[in-house]
This record gives C-alpha cells, sequence and structure tokens, in this order.
C-alpha cells in the first residue's frame, strides 16, 4: 500500500468502520450467562446495556478469567488457585489472558465453562464484573485517532456513542481489516 493509500485509510472516520450490530448484556445476567455468550458469539467482550437502553459498561472474557481467579477456582494447571488475593489474580491474568486473536478466548472460555460448576458463576451478575464506560468514541473520530486511543489505553474495543446511546463497537481487528482492505492485492 503507498503512503496515500495509508493516508487515506487513517483519514477515515470511525463511523466507516464500526460494527453495527452489536452482541449486548444485561447487567442482571449471571456470569456463567456472559461466558456462554461470549463463546456461542465468538466474541471476546461486549457492551452492559440495561432495560432502558443505557451503556453501563462492558464485560469481556479477561473479567470472567478475574472472576474465576478470585474464586480460586481451577479452570488451568499452576498453582494461582492455591494461592488467594492479588498475586494469584495477577498470576493467572498474566499466564491466561492475553490472548492473540477473539478465538483464543473464545476456546478458554468454552473449557472453563465445561471444568466449573462453581454456584458464584449462577449467583453473580455482569452488574458485579463490569468496566464502567470510559472507553468510547464519536462516529467522527478518525481512525488514527481510534488506533491512539485503543494503544494508550490497551484496550481491544471502543464503543461508539451518538447522543450518549450505542451506535455500535469499533475493535483493533476493524483497525487491521480497514488498513488491510486499502491495500493492493
Amino acid at each position: 500500500m503507498d503512503k496515500n493509500g495509508v493516508s487515506d485509510v487513517l483519514a477515515r472516520t470511525v463511523g466507516a468502520i464500526l460494527q453495527r450490530d452489536v452482541v449486548t448484556i444485561d447487567p442482571d445476567a449471571t456470569i456463567r450467562d456472559l461466558a456462554r455468550l461470549l463463546a456461542e458469539k465468538g466474541v471476546s467482550g461486549v457492551p452492559v446495556v440495561n432495560q432502558g437502553g443505557c451503556v453501563l459498561g462492558v464485560v469481556s472474557a479477561t473479567d470472567v478469567v478475574r472472576f474465576a481467579a478470585r474464586l480460586r477456582a481451577p479452570v488451568g494447571p499452576g498453582p494461582w488457585w492455591e494461592r488467594e488475593g492479588a498475586a494469584a489474580e495477577a498470576e493467572m491474568v498474566e499466564a491466561v489472558p492475553y490472548f492473540t486473536s477473539p478465538d483464543d478466548a473464545i476456546v478458554f472460555l468454552r473449557e472453563v465453562l465445561e471444568q466449573l460448576s462453581v454456584d458464584a458463576f449462577d449467583e453473580c451478575t455482569v452488574r458485579e464484573i463490569l468496566s464502567p464506560v470510559r472507553f468510547a468514541v464519536h462516529r467522527e473520530t478518525t481512525v488514527l485517532d481510534l488506533a491512539r486511543f485503543l494503544v494508550r489505553a490497551r484496550i481491544h474495543r471502543a464503543l461508539v456513542l451518538d447522543g450518549g446511546e450505542l451506535a455500535g463497537i469499533v475493535t483493533t481487528l476493524d483497525v487491521l481489516r480497514a488498513v488491510a482492505d486499502a491495500s493492493p492485492g
């Protein structure tokens, strides 16, 4: 791709690359429901939206892993589940959730669901583990500014809000796809 092609992609707006068909979850859904939804839909995270359509936050496969680590639930080999507190959680999070692709996260979630019979997954709700909305952009944001935002915040997805309402979602994969689509051949 030539320099002008890259410039053209980076100058495009988020509105041109966002995903409008967004999978969401209710804040009162259980954590097991969340894990199943992520695995079934093949996504690594979703916005949390209440009955009134208000975006409350986001949850991801990493949040499910952190929850499992706090429970000391054996979702994989290693001594982390025998330890308590932040050290165990940090070891688990460091060892597992840097997924190289959303597919890796989904495979891991399926394994978690098969191995866990922990009641807390059915008793605790998404509301208890969600991250409040902080990572949002507007449709008019350029792809370059979006890429900088994602890198700076060390995140893989941003909500696209229009007048405070969820208009879509844009991911690192959407940015890469836009660049790849603009390249010749």
